[in-house]
């Protein structure tokens, strides 16, 4: 996971993103991860977590759906680079929090 939204976040901060065929199953995959984290935390990371795995449900279905698709969206792929380094820093602090307890 931290691999994944360090380089899209790299990615994004230079005005590209993975390709399609690549974000399709990473989407999924992001969703499924955010599920099994949910079951894993304690109370207090549970509203980041539900947060998170709602971006994603929510991000996932409109990526699956090319709800962009013919739509200019490189204006935002800067915004979009901030939030994939912010989602790494908390993973970051969530496996921080794991190794921890």
């Amino acid at each position: 996971m931290l691999v994944i939204h360090f380089t899209i976040g790299f990615m994004s901060s230079r005005g590209t993103t993975i390709p399609s065929h690549l974000g399709k199953p990473t989407a999924v995959y992001e969703i499924a991860y955010y599920l099994v984290l949910l079951l894993s935390v304690g109370v207090a990371l549970l509203i980041p977590v539900l947060l998170y795995l709602l971006v994603h449900l929510l991000g996932g279905v409109a990526y699956v759906l090319n709800v962009t698709k013919g739509r200019d969206v490189s204006k935002y792929l800067f915004y979009y680079a901030i939030y994939e380094f912010v989602e790494a820093g908390f993973l970051l602090f969530v496996i921080y929090i794991m190794v921890r307890s």
